[in-house]
C-alpha cells in the first residue's frame, strides 16, 4: 500500500510534528495539552496534503 517515497513523506511528517511539539512545550511548559493538540493538528494537516499528491 505504501511505497517508499510515501513512508519517507510519513517519516518527515512525524518527525517535523515530533520538533515542533517540543519546541512549543519548550516555550510554553504550562501549556502542555495545547501543544499535543496543536502538534496532532499539524501533523494530520500535513499528512493530508502529502496523501493528496
Amino acid at each position: 500500500m505504501f511505497d517508499y517515497n510515501t513512508q519517507s513523506r510519513l517519516v518527515i511528517a512525524i518527525v517535523s510534528g515530533a520538533i515542533y511539539f517540543v519546541l512549543y512545550v519548550w516555550k510554553s511548559p504550562t501549556e502542555v495539552h495545547l501543544g499535543i493538540f496543536q502538534s496532532i493538528l499539524v501533523t494530520s494537516a500535513v499528512l493530508n496534503i502529502l496523501s493528496f499528491r
